[in-house]
Formats: C-alpha cells, sequence, structure tokens
C-alpha cells in the first residue's frame, strides 16, 4: 500500500502542474480547450490524492509496521478510532490530508462554476494547482508518510502520543483544517478576480458564503481546542497563548473581521479594498498557522517536533504572500470607491469591530514572532510570557464589549427616545456596576465594570434581535418561509450572545481562578481553597500499555460538610516516562473543581494533589457554542421564492455588527 501511495501522490503533484500550464494557457489565449484541460487535471489530481489518503488509512487500520508513519504513530493495543486519528497525528499525515482536501475544493468549485457561471475565470483553477503543488509536493518529497521502515524494535509499533488518545483530538485537528483549508476558496476566489480585473460578480457571494462556513468550522475547532487542553494538559487551563494556539487564533479574529467588513460596499456593491485585503491576509495566517505547527522554529506541546520542513515551507509561504501582494498593488488603484459607499448603517460600528480585531491580531501576531525574530537577528532566546498577551488583548477585549454596550447610541444607528433610552441604561450600569463591585468586596472594580458592560452588551443584543427578528417573522408570508427566515435574522444576534458571553466568562476566570497544592495520606484532611479535601483511597491498575494510578477524593465545605466526590488518574506508560493525568473535573454552572494527580507513592500510601477552582468556566464553552450555533443559523440559505429581505443578502454585514 506504501508504493500505492507513494505513486498517487506523484500523479497528483503531476496533474496539478499540467493544471496551472493549462488554465495560464488557456486564460492568456482565450483556448476553452486548455481551459477545460487544466480544469480535468484537479479532477485527477483530487482522485490521486484521494487514492493515496485511502491507501495510508488502510496501513493504519490494519498496523502495516512495513510503514515507517505507522509504526511510529500506532501500535497493535492501539483502538482503531486512535489509528484513524493518527492519520494526522504526524507529519507527512496532515499534509497529505490538507493536500487531499485542497483538492477536493477545486473539484467542488470548478463542478459549481460550470453549472452557475460565477464569473470565475481560468486563474482560479491555476491559484488551486499552485497551493496543491505546494503541498503534494511537501508530501511526495519532504515528509512522505509512505517510507518503508528502516528500524524496527519488537513486532509492534511505537503508538501514539497518550496527549493524543482523546475522542477531541479527533474531532479538533479537522475542525481546524476544515476551518484553515475553506478559507482557500476565498482567497483563489480573490485572486483570481484580481488577476482578471476586480469587478462584483457572483462570485463575491460565492466567496463570503465559504468564509462563513470557514469560520464556523475554525470557530469549533479553536473552541475543542481550548477544551481538550482544559481536560488533558492538566495544567488548569483553556489557553496558554501557546505559539500554536495563537497560530489558529489569528486567523479566526481577520476571518471574524472579514465577515463584519465584507467583500462590497453594501450600498453600491463596489468591491471593497479591506475585504479583499482581509480574504488574502485571512488565508495566509492560515497557511502561516501550519508552518507554526510543522517547521519546527518552535517548541509547543502542540507542534510537531523537529522538522526540515521549516525553510522550504517558509520559502513557498513567501512566494504565496508576494504573488498576492503584487496583485493586490497592481490592482489597487481600481478598487477606489467615495468614502460615502461605507456609511449605511451602523457603519460606525462595523469600523470599530474591524479596528478591534485588527489590532489585537496584531498584537498576537507580534508577540508570538518576536522571540522568533529576535532568535534570528541576534542569537538571543527569549519566552514572551501569557502575561504580554493579557496586558495588551484585554484592554482591547474590554473596548469590543463596550462598541457592543454602547452601540445603539453610536453615529448611523437609528434609535426612537435616545434620551430615555441612555437613562435607563445609565441606571443599569450603576446598579450593576455597584453591586458586582460590592460582591468582590470592593476589591476588583474592573471586573464589576466587565459585568457592567457584559450586561449592556446583552441588553443591545436582545433589543436589536427582538426587532430584527420580529420583523422577519412579520414580513414573510408561509410558514416554512417565515420559520427559516426568523432563524437565518437570528444568526448573527446568537453569535454576539456566544462571543458576550465567552469574554465576561474568560475576563471572571482570569480573575478569580484558585489553586492550591496539598499532599495528604490515605484517610487524612487537607485544605485546598473553600474546600476540605480527604483522600479516600489510593489504588493502582496494570494495563497492557500503561500503569494506572487512581485517587479517589472527597470533598467538604468549610463546615465540613460532603458536597461531592472526585476521581483523578495519573497514567505512566511504558512507552514513556513522562506521566500523563487524567484531570478529575466537578462541574457546575458557577464553576469548576478541577483536580490533578500530580504523584502517588503506594507504598506510603501518599498522594500529591493540586485543587483548582475554576469560576464560570462552562459559560466559556457554552459562549463558544452559541457562536458556531450562530453562524450555522446566519448561514442558512434562503428558500426559493421568498422575498428578499436586506438581511438575506450575505454581503451586506449590517445585521453582524448592528447591535
Amino acid at each position: 500500500m506504501s508504493d500505492i501511495g507513494k505513486y498517487a501522490i506523484l500523479l497528483a503533484l503531476a496533474g496539478s502542474v499540467w493544471g496551472i500550464i493549462a488554465s495560464l494557457i488557456g486564460a492568456r489565449r482565450n483556448r476553452a480547450d486548455f481551459v477545460r484541460s487544466a480544469e480535468g487535471a484537479m479532477f485527477a489530481t483530487a482522485l490521486a490524492v484521494t487514492v493515496a489518503c485511502v491507501a495510508l488509512m488502510y496501513s493504519l487500520i490494519t498496523t502495516d509496521f512495513s510503514n515507517e508513519y505507522v509504526y511510529d504513530y500506532t501500535s497493535k493495543s492501539l483502538p482503531v478510532m486512535y489509528r484513524i486519528g493518527a492519520f494526522w497525528a504526524g507529519q507527512g499525515g496532515s499534509l497529505l490530508l490538507w493536500t487531499m482536501i485542497t483538492a477536493v475544493l477545486a473539484v467542488v468549485i470548478v463542478v459549481q462554476n460550470r453549472r452557475h457561471s460565477w464569473g470565475i475565470a481560468p486563474y482560479a483553477v491555476t491559484a488551486f494547482g499552485v497551493l496543491i503543488s505546494i503541498f503534494a509536493g511537501l508530501v511526495a518529497f519532504v515528509s512522505s508518510p509512505f517510507n518503508k521502515t528502516v528500524t524496527m524494535i519488537g513486532n509492534d509499533g511505537q503508538g501514539l502520543n497518550p496527549l493524543l488518545q482523546d475522542p477531541l483530538q479527533i474531532v479538533h485537528p479537522l475542525a481546524l483544517y476544515a476551518g484553515y483549508i475553506l478559507y482557500t476558496v476565498p482567497f483563489v476566489l480573490v485572486i483570481s478576480a484580481l488577476a482578471d480585473g476586480p469587478k462584483p460578480g457572483p462570485w463575491v457571494k460565492v466567496a463570503q458564503r465559504w468564509s462563513l462556513w470557514s469560520w464556523i468550522a475554525l470557530t469549533v475547532g479553536v473552541v475543542l481546542g481550548a477544551r481538550w487542553a482544559y481536560a488533558e494538559l492538566g495544567w488548569g487551563g483553556y489557553w496558554g497563548w501557546d505559539p500554536v494556539e495563537n497560530a489558529s487564533l489569528l486567523p479566526w479574529l481577520t476571518g471574524t473581521a472579514l465577515l463584519h467588513s465584507g467583500l462590497t460596499h453594501w450600498r453600491t456593491g463596489r468591491i471593497r479594498k479591506l475585504g479583499l485585503s482581509l480574504a488574502l491576509v485571512t488565508f495566509i495566517l492560515s497557511l502561516f498557522g501550519t508552518f507554526l505547527t510543522r517547521s519546527g522554529v518552535i517548541s509547543s506541546v502542540h507542534a510537531f517536533g523537529a522538522s526540515n520542513l521549516g525553510p522550504i515551507m517558509g520559502s513557498a509561504i513567501l512566494v504565496v504572500i508576494i504573488i498576492a501582494a503584487a496583485l493586490a498593488v497592481w490592482r489597487w488603484p481600481s478598487l477606489r470607491a467615495p468614502k460615502s459607499d461605507a456609511r449605511g448603517h451602523g457603519w460606525v460600528g462595523q469600523r470599530a469591530v474591524t479596528t478591534l480585531l485588527v489590532a489585537i491580531t496584531a498584537a498576537v501576531l507580534w508577540g508570538t514572532m518576536f522571540p522568533l525574530v529576535l532568535r534570528v537577528l541576534k542569537g538571543e532566546q527569549i519566552a514572551v510570557t501569557p502575561g504580554f498577551f493579557r496586558l495588551v488583548v484585554t484592554p482591547m477585549g474590554v473596548a469590543f464589549l463596550a462598541v457592543f454596550a454602547l452601540s445603539p447610541f453610536l453615529p448611523g444607528q437609528r434609535i426612537d427616545k435616545l434620551k430615555r433610552e441612555a437613562v435607563l441604561r445609565a441606571a443599569i450600569a450603576i446598579v450593576v456596576f455597584f453591586g458586582s463591585w460590592g460582591i468582590s468586596h470592593w476589591h476588583n472594580p474592573g471586573i464589576a465594570l466587565v459585568v457592567t458592560l457584559g450586561v449592556l452588551s446583552l441588553l443591545s443584543v436582545g433589543r436589536k434581535a427582538v426587532l430584527r427578528v420580529g420583523g422577519a417573522w412579520r414580513e414573510t408570508p408561509g410558514g416554512g418561509a417565515r420559520l427559516l427566515a426568523t432563524l437565518r435574522a437570528s444568526g448573527a444576534y446568537v453569535a454576539h450572545l456566544g462571543l458576550v458571553l465567552l469574554l465576561a466568562a474568560v475576563a471572571l476566570n482570569n480573575s478569580f481562578q484558585t489553586q492550591d497544592r496539598v499532599t495528604l495520606k490515605v484517610g487524612a484532611h487537607a485544605s485546598a481553597g473553600s474546600f476540605n479535601v480527604h483522600l479516600a483511597n489510593l489504588d493502582t491498575q496494570q494495563l497492557p500499555d500503561r500503569q494506572r494510578f487512581i485517587a479517589t477524593l472527597h470533598l467538604f465545605d468549610k463546615n465540613l460538610n460532603p458536597t461531592a466526590t472526585i476521581v483523578t488518574e495519573q497514567d505512566v506508560f511504558t512507552s514513556s516516562s513522562e506521566p500523563h493525568a487524567q484531570v478529575g473535573i466537578l462541574t457546575g454552572y458557577l464553576r469548576d473543581v478541577y483536580v490533578v494527580l500530580e504523584s502517588a507513592d503506594l507504598s506510603t500510601q501518599t498522594a500529591t494533589v493540586t485543587v483548582f477552582s475554576n469560576p464560570t468556566v462552562v459559560w466559556i464553552w457554552f459562549g463558544g457554542f452559541l457562536l458556531a450555533v450562530g453562524g450555522l443559523l446566519y448561514g442558512l440559505p434562503r428558500r426559493r421564492g421568498a422575498p428578499t429581505l436586506p438581511l438575506d443578502n450575505i454581503a451586506h454585514a449590517e445585521e453582524l455588527v448592528e447591535v
């Protein structure tokens, strides 16, 4: 199977190269036969890459240890689910997956363009061919998952990293890859438009629709990744500002800005400079994210480790950046539009949101890359701590909430009885601020401010949602069409509600999290924060690939009333000396109790545990869930025959920012 996969990826590389050549000839000489040949090359490329993927998957499931990749990432005792997950656990497999999804996307766009005539020039096939060639070349010649095993120790494979043996690690990388790779479509369409001469057309709506689905997938991937880190890494948190975490956040931020800005001005339909720029930057940041993960230039629990991929992949990304920048500069004068085009309803809020998102992106990118830049230029080794990101990003996050809270009073908004609205909100703000401050015993006015802005933001979202959703219900005739229009109208506000909940929960969690490490014998008690911890039992279990230590703890409140029982575990794998924590988590609406077994000594019946009190964590996950659901609702198709409302035009970003 390895030989089949190796030859298939070479055929895919040849097909993508021919697609580039034929599409360029077809575009420059207006040759329809070459255009068709280039499109056929995309079909052949997708088929060849799919064959390579099937070959690798078969080898993984059947544990064919003659394949080096299979030997490195699977073992006989590994469940089938994790053998499948091993496909994207290593460099070669993940790059092959990226190649396949990109090739399939090329086929989808070619087929849909033939059916609907979006006005996409042959340059779209050229752009797809270049991207597929880059990844197919990396798979074929730099990081192949089809190499034969040279040295095998014993008759079993080395197995999968224990950190990756989690159901979330099956779904989380797939969602991230989908988010990254789906941004290929708007990127390719924009590149094609710039090469052919940017003009409005059906391709604009297509690009924005794919931007929305990319954003939904990336949102799911980021939230699931945070949840995996929370449950598996044992650090008590969900986001450590790790370089690879940041790399997934960067395209999400610019992708969110892209959704809010749109590719055209919503009054005149002119092509928008900001929208085109954000479409290009978002995909380039997606490439940057996969480069950070695979290049070996940074050290991270999420990265693939040392690699010779860095210079080659970095050079390829640089070529993509140069081509995109050159096309944008070439066409920049033709994108000029009167300033009044951008001044629609809610334009101030839209501009403020976009500016904040771009500013946060710049801050996170600078903090992530500064250690690498300094190492290259001066040979100095430094680390940017999470404190830097909190210091820089937190004020902008608060400003984000402030835009939502004050949106009814921004220029360009329509609001009746403005004075009464101002008095009402001022009264609510005073009550919530001093109430929150008092609950914290007058110690944390900053958190009181965040809570106040959060409450006012929810009022803004709720008020606009009632008006817009009610309008959709009243103005749309028919049962099915009415329900669909109402759900679509609610999508932006469900997403905004999720974002407000997420930001407020993160602020509260960062401010009030506590942790205590205690060592105690079986039967003993110890104080940990607001709890009294009793170690009820300490046991061990021998499994085929690991020894598991199990600690059972009872939690009591300060009055020694029993509150809960938590079981926390630690696995020591035979293939690795590093212990792996199986965290005990007791989830509640207001806080999680999070217990990590740090060490266990059966001879003395003693265990060391760290007990975290994590307030409002559940609201972070719920907020992330609402973000994705809001995107799904907003992306619902409009029923044929239904009247066109302003909210039905995906090129109108108005409802995304008019909160």
